[in-house]
């Protein structure tokens, strides 16, 4: 049975509600989840269509995603976008959220170009809701795709905005590769990359 697609978004958006890099796309609401959501169903659908998504469970809820590309797949055309949900979320948050978006998905983008150049995974997005965190829910999420990385020996990739989640990640093998500030937004980008390790 195929999971709802908002099953998948509307606890990738709770779980996001206070990262940086989110709440700076909607700066003006209280709370960024109910428009996030938009984002993260347009994500969510990228991802089922050109990558993976491991879901984690607690009480017969979803209450966390990972969603990972590969690397030759990492790029968005403007038919996914369309394909993807990118009307509803020009509808329901507005031009200038929606190019704050552009902006920092370009810079991201030619960052991950620049530092990366072999085959690899991309962490695209992990979360989970606050309440589900402490549980090794994360380990689930995540160690899957780490031990086909490995398998394969490619390296893994990401990105976070908030650094809290440096020691977390570090804890899987991912190491700072790059740390600076995002232009046009007040907003501190960290780059971690795994190196594949022998089986």
């Amino acid at each position: 049975m195929t999971t709802p697609i908002e099953d998948i978004a509307t606890p990738l958006a709770r779980a996001f509600a206070h990262d940086p890099l989110i709440c700076s796309f909607f700066p003006y609401e209280k709370s960024s989840s109910a428009l996030s959501y938009y984002t993260f169903r347009f994500l969510i659908s990228h991802s089922l269509a050109n990558g993976e998504v491991t879901l984690a469970h607690a009480n017969n809820q979803i209450v966390g995603a990972a969603l990972w590309l590969a690397s030759e797949n990492a790029e968005h055309t403007l038919m996914d976008e369309i394909r993807h949900g990118g009307i509803a979320m020009l509808d329901k948050q507005g031009v200038k959220a929606i190019l704050r978006q552009i902006r920092a998905s370009a810079q991201m983008q030619q960052l991950h170009e620049t530092l990366i150049n072999a085959p690899h995974y991309y962490l695209y997005i992990l979360g989970l809701i606050e309440e589900a965190r402490g549980q090794g829910l994360a380990t689930q999420l995540i160690t899957p795709m780490l031990e086909r990385a490995d398998l394969e020996q490619k390296s893994c990739y990401l990105d976070t905005h908030n650094e809290a989640n440096i020691n977390l990640y570090r804890h899987y093998g991912f190491e700072v590769v790059h740390e600076g500030a995002m232009k046009g937004l007040k907003v501190r980008h960290w780059v971690m990359i795994r190196q594949p390790r022998n089986s």
